[in-house]
């Protein structure tokens, strides 16, 4: 196998016997062959040779034979009865295959991989069956993944612990913004204990807390929070990020009462740091520097009414359909992408052309200039209310799609997937909201649940797939 999915294959996984070879037969349904062009049998021998690992017991040296050799390390009569330098043996049998790889991938291989035994082979068996593929791994070799709870897929959130002993909080991910906070030990519009209780940062509980000492002041959409700033050991599904500047809340009351029964303790900004406060360095930007992703990248499967992932330094295949489609981004400030257009129905329904959008996994809905998001609603038959929300007729089954042109590409959604039913109510998901000097349209939720996306923070680019569901 290649070197980027050993980590990942068990102890028995290369090792030669009767039993070995049996239950690998029996997971050929998983169609993962361990065919030539798969296992890298093929092609020069110039520079292959068997690697001795760890306690391998060798019988013939690498220098004296740089061939492709099968089961070549152990006292087993089948292992060594296999020396055949084009491992027709191990393809046949499925088994001691590790011993047929080059010799720059075996420094990564676990000790089992050249051995010959029946628990060996129950091992890979196991392996197996889980139908990993060898680019999901490649993909995701060393990268971790962070769980998204979905609460009525209108707030996403996962955890991240501070400190050391580390406390766990609750924190939307947000690619809107750039900065970290979670409120502290006395702070005022902070949840209601009974029904929406957040837990609170003790800087004294922590021994890895450092004093900043910088006030801390950040403006949503929603509303303001205030504190001073602090530094921090920060934890993002076991990827360990030290000297972390946050914000430590006093008072979060410019949030209103949408704060108080969410779900939530704070937020984890995944914006540039060049929108942070106060110039400090972001979470990943942080974890980038202090080497700790493998990658500068960071993905998102949202879940429909069901748990998601968020992963960082790489991105998990299993969760999209087809290839990443790459767009480049206007700066390195919001993920800001250019527009094409925004359609409504398969004629010529063109709401606007030629304009911007940031990609937010911070904003429940999509939003869109006022006035091109009552001319969109029109289209759709969508009533306003008293609070600036649409809502349509959940009985309508004639509702028009809505697409995006990205970067030439049609990202459509249907009235399935734009529109949210809670207690009878239909809602239609895009709301009107002017920016100045500001991009016109943010892809929210409603856009990434349908769309894996992938942040490439270096190469400032995004990337989407249909997100498999």
């Amino acid at each position: 196998m290649p070197k980027e999915v050993a980590d990942n294959l068990p102890d028995w996984s290369f090792k030669c016997d009767e039993d070995s070879s049996e239950k690998y037969t029996r997971i050929q349904s998983t169609n993962l062959r361990a065919s030539p062009p798969d296992t890298g049998v093929q092609g020069s021998h110039s520079n292959l040779a068997l690697k001795n690992l760890k306690t391998a017991k060798t019988t013939q040296s690498a220098e004296s034979s740089p061939d492709f050799m099968c089961a070549l390390l152990t006292s087993s009569e089948d292992c060594d009865s296999a020396l055949d330098h084009d491992c027709t043996w191990c393809l046949e049998t499925h088994t001691g295959l590790g011993a047929c790889l080059p010799e720059e991938m075996a420094d990564d291989l676990p000790d089992w991989s050249f051995k010959c035994d029946k628990d060996s082979s129950e091992k890979y068996t196991s392996i197996q069956s889980t139908n990993l593929r060898v680019s999901a791994a490649r993909k995701l070799q060393d990268s971790e993944n962070v769980i998204i709870k979905d609460y009525m897929n209108a707030q996403y959130y996962g955890l991240v612990s501070i400190g050391k002993p580390g406390k766990d909080f609750k924190v939307v991910f947000d690619t809107g913004s750039s900065n970290l906070w979670v409120p502290q030990k006395g702070c005022t519009h902070c949840g209601i204990p009974i029904i929406g209780k957040k837990e609170k940062y003790d800087p004294k509980e922590s021994s890895t807390n450092e004093e900043d000492g910088a006030k801390f002041d950040i403006t949503y959409g929603s509303g303001s929070v205030s504190g001073t700033f602090a530094l921090e050991t920060i934890d993002l599904g076991g990827l360990e990020v030290k000297g972390q500047r946050f914000g430590m809340i006093s008072d979060a009351g410019g949030l209103g009462v949408g704060y108080t029964m969410a779900k939530f303790d704070g937020i984890l900004g995944l914006g540039f740091t060049s929108i942070s406060i106060d110039g400090a360095t972001t979470v990943f930007e942080n974890a980038i520097d202090q080497s700790v992703v493998p990658e500068p990248i960071f993905a998102f499967y949202l879940g429909d009414e069901e748990d998601g992932e968020l992963t960082f330094g790489g991105y998990d295949e299993s969760k999209f359909v087809d290839d990443l489609h790459w767009v480049d981004l206007m700066s390195a400030t919001y993920w800001e992408i250019e527009l094409d257009g925004v359609s409504v129905g398969a004629d010529d329904g063109a709401i606007q052309a030629q304009t911007s959008g940031i990609v937010d996994s911070g904003t429940s809905l999509i939003t869109g200039p006022k006035d091109l998001i009552t001319k969109l609603a029109e289209n759709v038959g969508a009533k306003a209310n008293i609070v600036g929300e649409y809502t349509v007729n959940c009985d309508d089954e004639s509702l028009p799609d809505i697409t995006f042109t990205i970067d030439g590409v049609d990202y459509t959604l249907s009235a399935k997937e734009y529109v949210i039913e809670s207690g009878g109510m239909c809602l239609f998901a895009f709301m009107g909201l002017d920016i100045p000097s500001g991009p016109a349209w943010i892809l929210g939720d409603v856009f990434m649940r349908k769309y894996y996306t992938v942040f490439d923070y270096k190469q400032e680019k995004v990337g989407f797939a249909l997100a498999a569901k």
